[in-house]
Parts: structure tokens; sequence; C-alpha cells
């Protein structure tokens, strides 16, 4: 059985477009090692008006946008996911609750955990409730995805020649 990747990330203060840029790029970019990918986008980015930020609450009539689908539709995701990759670079105005939550979730099932934050300074990237459960943390997405390829890829992984990537410490054996 293939495991699933759940791209989590700030959505709110985003355009659609702007959502689901990095998270086609991760599918494009981890489906071909056999991971299925899960994206919050996949109902939000085809319901949502083009161009528009997105709010936290929506005021709609759409079933599917309604909170409370919205909410069980992402709990069934992380229950069902093995990796959330969590992309908290380019995050606009605004705390991130629901990337907040889904990291503690997932932490909470003992998954894997694994974050993007660039900018040190942030507390994302300081605080211990964020880096404490995470598998790892990275400045960039490709740095993350190699991780995930060298480590989690059970499936189409002939040829593949793992790039090396710095994660602050020389890994002893590997000697990256």
């Amino acid at each position: 059985m293939n495991q699933v990747i759940y791209l989590c990330g700030p959505m709110t203060g985003l355009t659609p477009e702007q959502a689901s840029k990095w998270r086609a790029d991760a599918e494009a970019t981890l489906a071909p090692f056999g991971f299925v990918i899960a994206s919050p986008m996949r109902v939000e980015g085809k319901l949502l008006a083009p161009g528009k930020k997105i709010k936290a609450v929506e005021e709609t009539n759409i079933p599917a946008m309604q909170g409370a689908a919205i909410y069980w539709r992402d709990m069934y995701d992380l229950d069902n996911t093995d990796i959330l990759l969590c992309n908290l670079n380019d995050v606009p105005d605004g705390p991130c609750i629901g990337s907040i939550f889904e990291i503690g979730y997932v932490a909470g099932q003992r998954k894997a955990a694994i974050l993007i934050v660039a900018r040190p300074e942030t507390l994302f990237r300081q605080h211990p409730m964020m880096t404490t459960p995470a598998h790892a943390v990275f400045d960039e997405l490709e740095e993350a995805y190699e991780f995930i390829k060298l480590n989690y890829s059970i499936f189409n992984t002939e040829g593949y020649q793992p790039k090396a990537y710095n994660v602050g410490v020389e890994h002893p054996i590997r000697g990256y």
C-alpha cells in the first residue's frame, strides 16, 4: 500500500492559486515515487473564486465549504495519512491556526511531521511545540522532498540517487 502525504500549510489570506501552487509541485515531485498526495485544496481549490483571498470562515451555502465539512474532511485525511508535509514559508498575516492544529493532531498519532520554515526568527522555527514533534525541519521544500524520498519511499526507487541535503548535522554514516 502506498504511503499518504498530507500537504499542510497556510490557506487563509492566500488566493486559491497561491495556496495550490506548492501543493501541485509537491505532488508532481513525490507521486512518481509511489506516494499518494492528500491536499486540502482538492475541494477548496475547485470551489473558491479564483484570485480572491481565502477567508478563515467563508460565508457560503455550499455544503462542502462549510466549517464542519472542512474540519471532518481534514480529519479523515489526517487519520489516513502517513506523513504530514507542512510548508510554513511565505505565510501571510495570521497565525496559521489550521496548520498548527494539524501538526499537533499528527504528533498525537505519532506520525511523521516534516516542516519547512526558512526564517529562523519565526516562532514556527523556535517554539518547541512546533519543532519537537517534527521528524525534520528544513529551509526549502526541495530539501524536504529529498528527505522524504530517501527515508520514506518504498516504491519506485530504482535508479534514484539521493541529493545531499543539510539538516544542520552531518550524518555519521552517510556523510551529509
